[in-house]
């Protein structure tokens, strides 16, 4: 892995600012995948830090040795590593937010491949079979109606809507589902993070959301729910 990291930047970095060649090797298995995981975000883009670290918990990418800090404890020490070696960037804007260099953020989609997709960013046509995160702009998008090609990444993992950059909760793009939560929740059945933020008409979850075995975190900020039917 670091072999062809080293590849990539030699091939994408100039010399003079490679200086990224000395923070490779502190990539290692556990911080490797959560660095990765970013590459969901869009460039300049300025994420949550509390949102990220929930996002690794859900996906098991932290390690706990001996039980002896919480998930929690552990996921704000690996965010303060990838920081401190200047992986992620303060907002300038809010304490609570962060960005990846350009450069990084390639970095990322080149270590995920197509694990990662960003809907509307990445250039493929179709959505791989073998995605796993899959992540769109709530402001690139109204309405559900299965993204097309999502339906065949059946082993997705990981459904994200970003909001606008810098900000947690955002209410001025109300987004509508063409198919039924019913028929979403069994087409994607290996779910682990699945967000339905800012989905104004959706009122209720049927509880079928209790077949998703696989689900560590479910998001319905921002929605009408009432009750679970």
């Amino acid at each position: 892995m670091l072999s062809s990291l080293t590849f990539w930047i030699v091939s994408h970095v100039s010399l003079s600012s490679n200086r990224i060649l000395h923070q490779i090797s502190f990539l290692l298995y556990t911080h490797h995948r959560c660095f990765s995981f970013c590459a969901l975000f869009p460039k300049e883009y300025e994420f949550d830090k509390e949102c990220l670290i929930l996002l690794w918990i859900a996906k098991k990418f932290l390690q706990c040795p001996l039980h002896s800090k919480s998930l929690e404890e552990v996921g704000k020490q690996y965010f303060h590593d990838l920081l401190s070696r200047s992986f992620f960037e303060q907002s300038s804007i809010s304490e609570a937010h962060f960005a990846m260099h350009d450069l990084f953020n390639n970095l990322a989609k080149h270590v995920c491949g197509n694990i990662c997709f960003r809907f509307k960013v990445d250039k493929q046509k179709y959505i791989p079979k073998t995605t796993r995160h899959f992540s769109f702009a709530i402001k690139d998008i109204r309405y559900f109606d299965g993204f097309g090609s999502l339906i065949d990444a059946k082993r997705l993992h990981t459904f994200f809507p970003i909001p606008r950059s810098g900000i947690t909760i955002f209410h001025k793009f109300p987004r509508k589902f063409k198919i039924s939560i019913h028929d979403f929740f069994s087409k994607f059945m290996f779910l682990h993070f699945l967000s339905l933020y800012c989905c104004l008409e959706l009122r209720e979850v049927r509880d079928s959301v209790g077949d998703l075995e696989h689900l560590h975190s479910l998001d319905l900020s921002g929605t009408s729910i009432r009750k679970t039917t």
